[in-house]
Order: structure tokens, then sequence, then C-alpha cells
């Protein structure tokens, strides 16, 4: 089996680095990667504690981050793979984007409040500060303990709605970053994530065309709620371009309900199908 996007609870999602990696080993996934929302801690404690069980379990590990983006005054998260840890580049796009992230988090606690008079104290918000990488379901399960939602997407939903696309670094600007730092940028769910409001397939196709103009290396087409005809599509687009096809389930723990493991609808994942490999060796 194959994964090359899950979060740990190191952004927003909810299980440890070794949780996860029990749960690898479990599902018999052979290749995985980490793909946090701008950054790379759990990375860093892949390669600083756990070489050793990957070769005991036979397990690669890429290294891999999901980066938050503007394109068109839309959001567009774009994946980055196989990049040094330690490259100056992917960690100035990285603390750059963690400052365009604080800003969001900022401006949706001040709607919060002015928009619907709900007020954090002050445990509340340091224990929001005390994540490493903030992101909407930290602040949905606050507002689910306060009584507002009863789930993380109620949460959202209701409350969280607001879009800040001036407040993310701009996809071009992260494709070419990642392509001077040595690694392979890939667009993640272009159909739409899950939870997500679906993009028409000429509009994906349109944004395909600009992304690749800009140095976009793949697509990720093997995706926990896409179907056959879904991946379809991306796949024309990515034989049109030339790019490599990636995928992972996008798993978040209890924030999502995805599956660990799962990359497509009626789908267990191939390793020819996913070229990114190749690349990758």
């Amino acid at each position: 089996m194959i994964d090359l996007h899950i979060h740990t609870k190191l952004s927003d999602g909810t299980d440890s680095v070794e949780e996860l990696l029990e749960k690898i080993k479990e599902k018999n996934i052979k290749i995985f990667s980490f793909t946090d929302h701008d950054n790379i801690e759990a990375c860093k404690i892949i390669q600083s504690k756990y070489k050793n069980f990957l070769i005991d379990n036979n397990i690669k590990f890429i290294n891999g981050i999901e980066f938050s983006t503007d394109f068109k005054g839309k959001s567009r998260h774009i994946l980055a793979y196989n990049f040094d840890i330690k490259n100056e580049i992917i960690n100035k796009l990285i603390k750059e984007g963690k400052e365009r992230r604080n800003s969001r988090t900022n401006k949706r606690l001040e709607l919060l409040k002015k928009d619907f008079n709900i007020n954090f104290s002050k445990e509340e918000l340091d224990n929001l500060k005390s994540y490493n990488n903030l992101g909407k379901p930290q602040i949905a399960n606050i507002l689910i303990q306060k009584g507002y939602a009863s789930s993380i997407e109620e949460a959202i939903s209701k409350y969280l709605y607001h879009k800040f696309p001036a407040d993310k670094l701009s996809a071009e600007y992260v494709i070419k970053n990642i392509k001077l730092a040595g690694g392979i940028s890939v667009l993640a769910h272009g159909l739409g994530g899950e939870g997500e409001k679906n993009i028409n397939p000429q509009e994906f196709a349109e944004d395909v065309k600009t992304l690749k103009s800009f140095g976009l290396k793949g697509l990720e087409c093997y995706y926990s709620k896409y179907s056959y005809n879904e991946r379809e599509i991306i796949k024309a687009e990515a034989i049109k371009y030339n790019l490599l096809l990636s995928g992972g389930s996008d798993y978040h723990g209890k924030n999502k309900t995805i599956l660990l493991g799962n990359v497509g609808k009626d789908y267990t994942a191939k390793l020819e199908d996913f070229t990114i490999l190749n690349d990758i060796g």
C-alpha cells in the first residue's frame, strides 16, 4: 500500500508520529509521506528517531509538506515532496507560510467576536497558541467544547467559513521555490478535497495549464474521495502536460472520517500508477 498524504497532530491531525507509524505498519503501508500544513516537524522526527524502524519493517518514507496557497483569488493546496529538510529555501517558505497562517487565525478570532459575540478565555487562547501549526480544526474543537457546534464540520461551516486568500503565499511563488529547493511540486486534490466544494473539470483543466507554466510537476490523482471517472479526468490532464501522478488519503485522524491508506473509491494502490516514485527513486 502507498499513502503520500497524511497529517499528524503537529498540524491539524490527531495522531502522533509514533501512533501513525504503528498504524502504517499494521496496514502494511510500504511507502508513505507526512504532509503536514506549512511544517516539517514530523519529517524531522522520522529522520532523527525512526530510521531503524523503517529499515526493520521495509518501509520507505518520503519527506513531504502541504502549502496553503492563493491562486486566482481562491485557495489551492500545493504538496512538496523529496526535499532536504535542512534546505534554506524550504524553511523560508515554511516560515512565511506560518506567518500567513497566524494572520488568518487572528482574523478568524476577531470575526468570531465581531459577528457571533464568541469570546475565548485566556486559557483557551493559550491552548491554541500551544499548537505547532494552528488550523481551523483546533479552533473548531474549542467551539464544540463551548457548545456552539456538535462536530468540526458544523463548526467550520457555521463559524469558520471566511476565506482569506490574500493571507496566503501565491501558488506561483511556492511552486517556483519548491523547484529551486530540488523538490517535486504536486497539486493536491485538484477536483476538490474532502469537505470542500467540487471543482468542475473545465476549471481544473484551466488551473493545471497555468500551474504547469509555473513549474508544477505533478497531480494528486489517487485520492480518498475520488471515483474512477474523477481519476480519469486527472490522468488526462497529466498526460496532456507530462505531469507525474501521485496520491494519498489526506488522513487527519479523528478530525476527518477518512481512513488511512484509502487512496480512492474502488481502487487499491498500484506501484506503477504512482509515477511520482520514478522521480524519487
